[in-house]
């Protein structure tokens, strides 16, 4: 079944809604067992830890800090942070670049061990985001409790799907060939956020594309 646009099942893509999170390449191989799953190349640099480096462009008026309020209690004062500024943008992306060979080595099992952790936090903070989404939107908090939820959900889904979603596709094989589909990541993503779901929105961005083999530079709205 289809889950927010990033998959189809009836062809096996995985895909963004912004665009592809894969690029896919068609060729003639004689090693039939190279498959996404199989065991990782004794070279591959591996990553110990995930950062997100989540961030906020700074508008034309040069604000510094960007403050949180609460529009269903009188635009009360939630927190402040700092706003991005254009070198700091710049360096975000540098940095993504050079992640993104070791990133993409880790294959699709070991990217997904890495972020199953992340989806096991949202679990156990559930209440404590949607308590937050409701402040800063002021949405009320059955609709951010459905929010949270709904895409702690999906992120299962991604992780439940993407070796699947990502493992070599054989279209063709004869006595003299064999063909078959390799699905690659592009490299790094760029995705910017609305604001009416915050948390969801950051999940549908950032982690279909770190599952593909991405690496994710993500803006949060200003709203």
């Amino acid at each position: 079944r289809s889950r927010g646009g990033f998959f189809d099942c009836t062809q096996d893509k995985w895909a963004h809604s912004a665009g592809s999170v894969y690029r896919r390449r068609a060729g003639l191989s004689s090693d039939a067992s190279a498959k996404e799953g199989a065991s990782e190349p004794s070279g591959a640099r591996r990553a110990n830890t995930l950062k997100f480096d989540i961030f906020c462009k700074r508008p034309a008026n040069k604000m510094t800090t960007l403050i949180s309020t609460n529009p269903a209690d009188n635009y009360s004062y939630i927190g402040e942070v700092e706003i991005t500024t254009d070198v700091e943008i710049t360096a975000k992306v540098k940095k993504a670049n050079a992640a993104k060979t070791a990133w993409k080595e880790l294959r699709v099992k070991g990217r997904i061990k890495l972020l199953t952790p992340i989806r096991d936090e949202f679990k156990v903070r559930a209440e404590e985001i949607s308590t937050l989404i409701s402040k800063e939107t002021g949405k009320a908090i059955n609709e951010s409790t459905s929010e949270v939820t709904r895409y702690i959900e999906e992120f299962t889904w991604f992780l439940e799907n993407g070796l699947k979603a990502l493992s070599d596709e054989i279209t063709l094989r004869d006595d003299e060939s064999l063909h078959r589909i390799v699905y690659e990541p592009y490299g790094v993503a760029a995705c910017i956020a609305p604001w009416n779901f915050p948390f969801g929105m950051a999940i549908w961005g950032i982690f279909p594309n770190l599952v593909a083999g991405n690496v994710v530079v993500f803006k949060t709205s200003e709203e």
